[in-house]
């Protein structure tokens, strides 16, 4: 990837992220201002932990805790988007542990699966449900 590529891909993700949790908080019902907590978690955390090359333990620990979060929203107030964040987790988890096992899967494509399927699809879910959230009636 060229660096103006990288650095559009970087920034544009982390601008996106930063006003897609801004909207789950402020337009957002409890579940999506959960899902938001637990997206920006993992989106600023998972940088920090992520110390290692070829198998990225930090980043498949990250990923799995992401799920179990999206998971307790999906659960406890059953939305549609959780269950769909869920899921774009679980397939990121999947993607880890096809690296974990298969010699030869290159790093590019591993890094793209895993930022598609990690950040990039369940912020759209998360969109998905700020757009959809249910606000009380006004009086």
């Amino acid at each position: 990837m060229t660096p103006i590529l990288h650095v559009v891909w970087v920034w544009g993700g982390l601008a996106a992220a930063i006003v897609t949790g801004l909207a789950a908080f402020l337009r957002g019902g409890t579940p999506e201002k959960w899902g938001a907590a637990v997206f920006l978690t993992s989106w600023f955390v998972s940088p920090l932990i992520d110390t290692s090359h070829g198998f990225r333990y930090g980043l498949f620990a990250s990923d799995v805790l992401t799920m179990i979060g999206y998971l307790v929203v999906a659960m406890r107030w059953r939305r549609v988007w959780a269950f769909g964040a869920t899921v774009s987790q679980l397939l990121a988890v999947v993607t880890h542990l096809i690296v974990w096992y298969v010699a030869g899967v290159r790093s590019y494509a591993y890094i793209t699966l895993a930022d598609i399927f990690g950040a990039d699809l369940p912020m759209v879910f998360l969109i998905f449900g700020v757009l959809t959230a249910k606000h009380p009636p006004r009086s």
